[in-house]
């Protein structure tokens, strides 16, 4: 596969900051891990940036698709591979996925939306966007161009997070894959859903407009293909707040590690990040770290990251040991400054299989 363009976001607290575009390798892409953790839609107000009760990120290596795996709409027929290429996964998610395929004009603007998972309480949404008389000139604004939505669930608005990222095309449209958090639904079952537009990215002088979709999704499959391993595991922060270790799953569309948190105020359960790192049964590096976290609810999860080996169903047994690192006071950015923070500890997942 020839190299493609890529627009890397990283976590910022209010506005999308784009790094410049760098040509990707197919290796390489495999080992961004973060090649999008970008908060977008912030519809609360929050303490500061990922993770401070609100999404802080859906992983998302842009993994264009190659030849012979295109997203088709053709005679009413879809295949469910935009959202798997998107973040670089194994497998199509046809088995999971609603095939919406309709477009809205307003604007100037087409958004297309091609397929949407329910996935563990969020919605994952994929979607392209074309600019009527597009040109190689418009590549600079196409870098900020990340739409997102208000979702509406059987006609009420739900106000939770949102996160994901963007890549431009060849053909200088932008294909986006944005994670949507149903706080408080229950996403195992149908949904009725709507999801409108009123902006093409989240800065302020984006062009406004209204781009409306309304369908049903069903997450029964996915959520009967979850498996579920408990997790007994606990340590504290620095700062006194007792982190425990919930429970661990894992499904088409990743793996997540559940927590809680108890102790000190909602602003302390959100002062610092963490991370698991350990290895696999054989031996390969993995990785999980933080992607949202709620302080005044005191729950959050780590998603596995790209950075390590995937979790297959081949995987046996993980061996993982708990970090945190502090949230910056400043900066708004993380230093990477993580310590140890707990014993290492065993899952077994052949119990599973």
């Amino acid at each position: 596969m020839p190299n493609k363009i890529y627009d890397l976001l990283n976590d910022v607290q209010t506005d999308v900051q784009a790094y410049e575009p760098v040509s990707v390798s197919d290796l390489d892409k495999k080992r961004m891990k973060q090649a999008m953790k970008q908060r977008i839609g912030k519809r609360r107000s929050y303490k500061k940036m990922a993770g401070v009760a609100c999404a802080a990120a859906l992983v998302a290596v842009l993994a264009i698709p190659g030849a012979g795996s295109e997203i088709v709409y053709a005679a009413g027929e879809g295949v469910a591979w935009h959202i798997s290429n998107f973040m670089g996964l194994d497998r199509n998610l046809q088995d999971y996925a609603t095939v919406i395929g309709t477009s809205q004009t307003d604007q100037g603007y087409t958004i297309r939306l091609n397929e949407v998972v329910l996935d563990q309480g969020s919605l994952v949404v994929s979607t392209s966007l074309y600019k009527e008389g597009v040109t190689e000139a418009d590549r600079e604004t196409l870098q900020m161009v990340v739409p997102t939505g208000m979702v509406y669930v059987n006609g009420r608005p739900v106000l939770g997070g949102a996160s994901g990222g963007a890549g431009i095309e060849d053909d200088l449209s932008v294909s986006s894959v944005i994670r949507y958090d149903l706080d408080g639904i229950d996403t195992s079952g149908e949904l009725d859903i709507k999801l409108v537009f009123r902006s093409i990215g989240p800065h302020t002088d984006a062009p406004k407009g209204k781009w409306q979709f309304h369908f049903v999704a069903d997450g029964s499959a996915l959520a009967a293909d979850t498996v579920i391993i408990p997790i007994d595991q606990s340590f504290t922060l620095d700062n006194g707040v007792d982190v425990t270790l919930t429970q661990y799953t894992g499904n088409a569309l990743g793996q997540r590690v559940y927590f809680t948190l108890q102790g000190g105020t909602a602003n302390d359960r959100s002062d610092y990040m963490l991370r698991l790192q350990g290895v696999d049964d054989q031996g390969q590096e993995i990785i999980f770290e933080t992607s949202r976290i709620l302080g005044k609810e005191g729950t959050g999860y780590m998603i596995c990251e790209i950075l390590g080996a995937p979790i297959t169903e081949a995987t046996q047994w993980l061996e993982l040991t708990p970090y945190a690192a502090a949230m910056p006071k400043e900066s708004g950015r993380m230093n990477g400054d993580y310590q140890q923070m707990g014993e290492p500890f065993h899952i077994d997942l052949v119990q599973q299989k």
